[in-house]
């Protein structure tokens, strides 16, 4: 593995299990990317750049695919930002591969390459740039993560917060679904600046609908339901010394219920990593297993440490905020680092 630059997160890889790791290592930038496809990713080669050096990656994938496209980027100015795609399996019990790839730089948006069937996932990012790949691959691609590397040039960010963003305001001592939570009036606060947050992910499925509890100054409590997988999340986050609960975000199934109590505010959620996959043949894709990492230990697993796995890869600065997808169980989830 190349680490031609220090100051880097590693993030990912999505997609399947199968197929051997590889990993690129760090560079410099990207100056071009050769995709093949078909049905799915058939495989990607890279032509990164080591201080003016032109370096080849090996083709990570097979000999397979009915179309090769070439991205060639404006090399120095222009450079990637984000990937986003699908993964899942193109027959009912073949293996998990990714199936789509898109590609973001700081001037426009490559692809879709490939079909955009199965999960999805994505990399929004508004303050870093691709410096290197990794992932699994065999007669496919596999799974594919990335390597970003701070910028100092602003990119116009997203909004990671609606106009108004309704929490809850209450103790952090409040009961998980007390009949009390009814005496707390829900009161619309004014949004979070998030001009320096990112947000990773969400993993996990695509049903239920979407969250986004928005951005805070920190995380003070988790509140998690199981039954089967991960049947609901309800948080206390941080707000400039304030305690703000939000939504419980999931359905009423859950039978356990675990509590995890920060010691806020010296101890910081700095990372997240779990497993997500169907609870019984042919059902919804849902988050099964949650493990919560601070500064100071690790809480969990909690829940079922099967199906596939994810991290949120991000050990340096702290969790902010969490989205992602809910129904009758926890469908998804993402985060916001600052």
């Amino acid at each position: 593995m190349n680490c031609d630059e220090k100051n880097y997160i590693s993030v990912g890889p999505w997609g399947g299990q199968d197929g051997i790791p590889w990993d690129d290592g760090t560079y410099s930038t990207v100056r071009q990317l050769v995709i093949t496809y078909s049905a799915g990713i058939d495989s990607i080669q890279i032509e990164y750049d080591k201080k003016g050096n032109s370096v080849w990656s090996e083709r990570h994938g097979g000999n397979g695919g009915v179309r090769t496209d070439r991205i060639k980027l404006d090399y120095p100015n222009e450079f990637f930002i984000s990937i986003s795609g699908y993964y899942g399996s193109d027959t009912v019990w073949g293996p998990v591969f990714v199936r789509s790839l898109t590609f973001q730089s700081n001037k426009q948006t490559y692809g879709p390459f490939g079909a955009q069937q199965g999960t999805q996932f994505s990399l929004p990012m508004s303050r870093g740039k691709i410096v290197g790949f990794h992932g699994r691959c065999s007669w496919y691609l596999d799974s594919i993560g990335v390597y970003l590397k701070p910028i100092q040039q602003q990119i116009p960010p997203k909004a990671l917060v609606p106009a108004q963003n309704i929490v809850v305001n209450k103790p952090a001592t409040q009961p998980f679904d007390s009949d009390a939570e009814s005496n707390w009036k829900e009161v619309p606060y004014p949004p979070i600046t998030a001009r320096h947050a990112v947000s990773y992910g969400p993993w996990g499925g695509n049903g239920g609908m979407t969250f986004d509890d928005g951005v805070y100054t920190g995380v003070r409590e988790v509140q998690l339901t199981r039954n089967g997988g991960i049947s609901s999340i309800k948080v206390c986050y941080d707000r400039n010394g304030q305690a703000i609960w939000g939504n419980k975000n999931g359905g009423s199934s859950g039978i356990r219920m675990d509590k995890i109590a920060f010691d806020f505010p010296s101890e910081i959620l700095t990372q997240i990593t779990g497993y997500y996959g169907s609870t019984i043949l042919m059902g919804p894709t849902i988050v099964k297993s949650l493990t919560f990492h601070t500064n100071k230990r690790k809480y969990g697993p909690f829940g079922k440490e099967q199906g596939i796995s994810f991290s949120s890869d991000s050990k340096e600065g702290r969790i902010v905020g969490f989205h992602g997808r809910k129904g009758w169980f926890l469908d998804s989830i993402g985060v916001h680092i600052l």
